[in-house]
Protein backbone atom coordinates (compact mmCIF):
# COMPACT_ATOMS: atom_id res chain seq x y z
CA UNK A 1 0.00 0.00 0.00
CA UNK A 2 0.85 3.44 -0.42
CA UNK A 3 1.03 5.21 3.16
CA UNK A 4 0.95 1.77 5.19
CA UNK A 5 1.83 3.81 8.48
CA UNK A 6 -1.46 6.06 7.77
CA UNK A 7 -4.84 4.79 8.51
CA UNK A 8 -7.40 5.72 5.41
CA UNK A 9 -11.07 3.41 6.15
CA UNK A 10 -11.66 4.66 2.33
CA UNK A 11 -8.35 3.51 1.32
CA UNK A 12 -8.80 1.53 -2.03
CA UNK A 13 -8.04 -2.09 -2.70
CA UNK A 14 -8.13 -2.47 1.42
CA UNK A 15 -8.71 -6.45 1.00
CA UNK A 16 -5.67 -7.08 -0.89
CA UNK A 17 -3.69 -7.93 2.55
CA UNK A 18 -2.27 -11.63 4.02
CA UNK A 19 -3.34 -10.85 7.51
CA UNK A 20 -5.04 -14.62 7.32
CA UNK A 21 -2.72 -16.02 4.82
CA UNK A 22 -4.48 -17.68 1.53
CA UNK A 23 -4.87 -20.73 -0.62
CA UNK A 24 -3.71 -23.64 1.39
CA UNK A 25 -2.24 -21.75 4.01
CA UNK A 26 -5.72 -19.75 5.08
CA UNK A 27 -6.30 -19.16 8.37
CA UNK A 28 -10.26 -21.71 9.45
CA UNK A 29 -10.45 -18.93 12.39
CA UNK A 30 -10.81 -15.99 9.79
CA UNK A 31 -13.99 -15.91 9.38
CA UNK A 32 -14.91 -15.82 13.13
CA UNK A 33 -12.09 -13.30 14.04
CA UNK A 34 -13.04 -10.74 11.03
CA UNK A 35 -16.31 -10.99 12.32
CA UNK A 36 -16.01 -9.83 16.25
CA UNK A 37 -13.74 -7.54 15.04
CA UNK A 38 -16.54 -6.05 13.20
CA UNK A 39 -18.48 -6.53 16.28
CA UNK A 40 -16.10 -4.66 18.87
CA UNK A 41 -15.68 -1.89 16.86
CA UNK A 42 -19.13 -1.48 16.53
CA UNK A 43 -19.44 -1.76 20.21
CA UNK A 44 -16.73 0.93 20.96
CA UNK A 45 -18.05 3.46 18.46
CA UNK A 46 -21.48 2.95 20.06
CA UNK A 47 -19.93 3.57 23.89
CA UNK A 48 -17.44 6.04 22.98
CA UNK A 49 -18.90 7.74 19.78
CA UNK A 50 -16.18 10.92 19.60
CA UNK A 51 -13.20 8.36 20.19
CA UNK A 52 -10.08 9.67 17.65
CA UNK A 53 -6.88 8.79 16.95
CA UNK A 54 -4.82 11.01 19.79
CA UNK A 55 -1.54 13.18 17.99
CA UNK A 56 0.92 11.22 19.37
CA UNK A 57 2.65 9.02 17.22
CA UNK A 58 1.89 5.22 16.50
CA UNK A 59 4.67 2.81 18.27
CA UNK A 60 4.98 0.21 16.22
CA UNK A 61 6.54 -3.17 17.44
CA UNK A 62 9.76 -4.27 16.17
CA UNK A 63 9.85 -7.65 15.01
CA UNK A 64 11.16 -8.68 11.68
CA UNK A 65 8.21 -11.00 10.83
CA UNK A 66 5.18 -9.42 12.01
CA UNK A 67 4.15 -5.91 11.84
CA UNK A 68 1.37 -4.58 14.35
CA UNK A 69 0.93 -1.67 16.72
CA UNK A 70 2.73 -2.02 20.33
CA UNK A 71 0.82 1.28 21.48
CA UNK A 72 -2.03 3.20 19.87
CA UNK A 73 -3.63 6.28 21.70
CA UNK A 74 -7.13 7.16 21.05
CA UNK A 75 -8.74 10.31 22.58
CA UNK A 76 -12.47 10.66 23.74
Amino acid sequence: FTNPDLFVISRQNNNRHLTFGYGAHACLGAALSCYQAEILTLKVLERFPDIRLAREPFIWRQHFNFRGLRKLSLEF
